[in-house]
């Protein structure tokens, strides 16, 4: 091979393998770019924080509306007559709940009678008020229940029908000590004619009837009645007339004990000694 072609060769081959080296940047340039660099991410920076912004900004409007939704609960969407119907309604129970209650708590008053023959045996007094007819007089004039003092009589069984469409209470008993309590309670006495049980009634204010034994030997209780009865301080009767005097009724119109000339009590009391029992 010539010489001169390979010095060419070799020229040519020392071309190719020997690439261009780039001229480094100038300091003016990496400047440029790193403030470019950092404008780039301030801008980021400042986007970020609006973004964050506006988001906590729609966050706290949310909140500030459920809490006023929660403070004032939207009105039910109701028809208005119904709801009025609805009211009128509960208006009426609650009405209707109210008297109920003051019925309860409020119980019409009770008017008993209280029957008694003392420490004597009046068969026929304790006989005749444990009839069905006597308990329906007292449940026609408004008496709601029946006490019996029957002493030694025997009681027979008192009626089990309703008298007047409702039960009619009645306590019996034999003795007791003291019958003042059931004399004070009572709205009508009916005594036998001792002396000593018509003064107690009379000293108390109550309404009295007093039957007459005519089972005795002496006349005493009926002249002692009948002494009284002429004074208006009370009304007297047989076990035969009772449940006709009950339905007379006046006894609203007895003269109080205390207003009566005593003298006809005294006087027959003095005449009869030893009529108290």
């Amino acid at each position: 091979m010539p010489a001169g072609n390979t010095s060419a060769t070799r020229s040519s081959s020392t071309d190719r393998l020997s690439p261009e080296v780039a001229e480094p940047p100038s300091v003016d340039t990496l400047r440029a770019a790193l403030a470019e660099e950092r404008r780039l991410l301030e801008q980021s920076r400042v986007h970020v924080e609006q973004r964050i912004a506006q988001l906590e900004t729609e966050r706290l409007a949310l909140l500030a509306k459920q809490l006023e939704a929660a403070r004032n609960p939207p009105a039910p969407t109701r028809n208005v007559t119904s709801t009025a119907q609805t009211l009128g309604r509960f208006v009426n129970v609650c009405v209707r709940t109210d008297r109920q209650v003051k019925t309860m708590s409020a119980p019409p008053p009770t008017r008993g009678v209280f029957v008694t023959v003392g420490t004597t045996r009046f068969d026929a007094l304790v006989n005749e008020v444990c009839t069905v007819e006597f308990l329906a007089t007292l449940r026609s004039k408004g008496y709601t229940s029946l006490t019996l003092q029957h002493g030694n009589s025997p009681v027979s069984a008192f009626p089990t029908a309703d008298i007047g469409g409702a039960p009619f209470p009645v306590i019996a008993y034999a003795f007791k000590p003291d019958l003042s309590q059931d004399i004070a309670t009572a709205a009508l006495v009916i005594s036998h004619a001792g002396a000593g049980l018509i003064l107690e009634t009379l000293d108390a204010g109550k309404p009295l009837i007093v039957v007459v034994n005519r089972a005795l030997m002496d006349d005493h209780q009926t002249e002692l009645a009948v002494a009284l009865a002429e004074k208006e301080v009370l009304v007297w009767t047989d076990a035969d007339g009772l449940v006709q005097t009950v339905e007379q009724g006046g006894y609203d119109k007895l003269k109080a004990f205390g207003k009566a000339d005593p003298s006809p009590l005294v006087a027959v009391l003095d005449q009869e000694a030893g009529f108290l029992e």
